[in-house]
């Protein structure tokens, strides 16, 4: 029995011996291959089956220290990859494998002319290569596979009409058996983000007009804001993490400063996305630990003071009074609060017309669907139907109150005589969703964001309707941000 062993343990060794042999022979014929090509040194050599299939293949440094070249060599190629200035750095390579799941990529960084990096990515398949090319330095974080950012913020000279510095950030991406993806982002609104805990501190301290925040599934939120000065504008990024609950800055590993988060995380202007490989998000709201109002309904942080303050004008419908605010808004929580705000400005008591809606029988706002429809701030779904259940949309919300506003200020307005009474939005910027804003609702949208009561979502945007390639939530209001927003109409018209 010992003796079967012991020939058991020889074939073992004979055959791991074997194959490390024949493993060295074939690097070595890779090596020759490569040699016939070049007149350079060989650097350095990274030697691995990198397409998992059975064949050996290798990438290799050539050239000198600080300005080298990068190869790759299989059984049928020997090929030069693009290299710009690959700088070896006396020995000291900004290049290496990477394995994540069963991918395994060599990455090699190059330095730009003005001092920055970009990073290649290279993957192997039936001994054919592939480079994907991404900006700056290559590292691997808990947050995922990152390409760190350069020292270069974006401004726009005014003086010279030109725009000056780069974009390039901390990018972060992963792996699965496609290949390498981008966690891209989305926009989400400024009441979004102001549903997490943490998120007025943040905001507190933030210099300059938010232009965008965007939203990714890595537990990464980018803020975009710009610094407008006499002769230039300045735009920068702060670096945002958030949880289920919380949102937080995140300490920048490449700065210098203090703990002064202004200066630690002020770095450039973030793209939604990079390349056509991103993956989008949705957003998922977050566990709120709700404040609860003098009247029992349970607001965000950020909501409470102007809630407070809608519900002392009247303008927090009995319907919401006790309720969750923080949830969507459907239309007829809408119509009751567009029928608030009409009562608000005009103090009177709207009336309620026949009922010719077959789904809002028993429905909680059924009156108010009535005085809404009667005063003709709403209009059914169809002749018999109203929809009362459907979430509204921004474009919706911005039509009914500025219905509201009309009827208020015109005895004789209705929607049929809407043309007579336009109204005056001279000096908006167009929003670059325009072509998404539905035609009726324009005018609404404009004259809203003319008095500053309803805004735009970053990106100079203002998200009409629910896109849901950009989140559930995008286009749609909760119940805290439409009582507000009656609010802010009542203050500003």
């Amino acid at each position: 029995m010992k003796k079967v062993f012991a020939i058991i343990l020889m074939l073992v060794y004979l055959t791991s011996s074997s194959a490390i042999l024949v493993s060295a022979q074939t690097q070595d014929r890779l090596i020759d291959k490569l040699e016939k090509q070049i007149n350079e040194s060989i650097l350095a050599v990274f030697y691995d089956d990198f397409d998992s299939n059975g064949e050996m293949e290798l990438f290799a440094i050539v050239g000198e220290p600080y300005d080298g070249d990068v190869w790759f060599v299989s059984k049928d190629v020997v090929k030069k990859l693009p290299s710009g200035h690959f700088n070896a750095l006396s020995g000291s390579y900004e290049a290496g494998i990477i394995q994540q799941n069963n991918l395994k990529y060599f990455y090699y960084c190059q330095i730009a002319g003005n001092g920055g990096a970009t990073t290649n990515l290279c993957s192997v398949k039936n001994s054919e290569i592939s480079v994907t090319t991404l900006g700056g330095w290559i590292k691997k974080t808990d947050l995922g596979l990152t390409v760190t950012r350069t020292d270069y913020d974006l401004s726009y000279d005014k003086t010279m009409d030109m725009t000056i510095g780069r974009t390039w950030k901390d990018y972060w991406f992963y792996f699965d058996d496609t290949g390498i993806h981008e966690y891209g982002a989305i926009n989400i609104s400024k009441e979004q983000f102001c549903m997490f805990e943490g998120s007025q501190y943040i905001l507190s301290n933030i210099e300059g007009n938010i232009e965008s925040i965007l939203y990714r599934a890595n537990g990464i939120i980018n803020i975009n804001v710009s610094i407008n000065s006499n002769y230039f504008i300045d735009y920068h990024n702060y670096l945002i993490g958030y949880d289920d609950r919380a949102v937080w800055f995140i300490d920048n590993q490449h700065s210098d400063a203090s703990e002064d988060y202004r200066s630690i995380i002020y770095d450039g202007k973030y793209d939604k996305s990079i390349s056509a490989v991103s993956v989008l998000p949705t957003f998922k709201y977050p566990e709120i630990n709700g404040e609860e109002t003098s009247f029992g309904s349970e607001v965000s942080e950020w909501a409470k003071e102007e809630v407070e303050e809608a519900y002392d004008e009247n303008l927090v419908p009995e319907v919401l009074v006790g309720k969750d605010l923080t949830q969507k808004v459907d239309r007829a929580e809408f119509a009751a609060i567009a029928v608030a705000l009409y009562e608000n400005l005009t103090g009177s008591k709207a009336a309620k017309s026949n009922n010719p809606f077959s789904d809002i029988y028993g429905n909680a706002c059924e009156d108010d669907i009535l005085k809404a429809y009667n005063l003709d701030i709403t209009t059914g779904t169809s002749a018999t139907t109203f929809d009362p259940n459907i979430n509204i949309t921004r474009e919706q919300m911005a039509t009914m109150l500025t219905r509201a506003y009309k009827k208020s200020e015109f005895k004789d307005w209705t929607i049929a005589k809407d043309a007579d009474y336009p109204l005056n939005f001279m000096g908006v910027k167009k929003f670059a969703d325009d072509n998404e804003i539905s035609g009726y609702a324009k005018e609404s949208v404009y004259f809203m964001a003319r008095w500053d009561i309803i805004k735009g979502v970053g990106d100079n945007k203002f998200a009409p309707k629910n896109n849901a390639t950009l989140g559930e939530s995008y286009g749609y209001a909760t119940r805290e941000q439409a009582v507000i927003i009656a609010l802010r109409s009542v203050k500003h018209l």
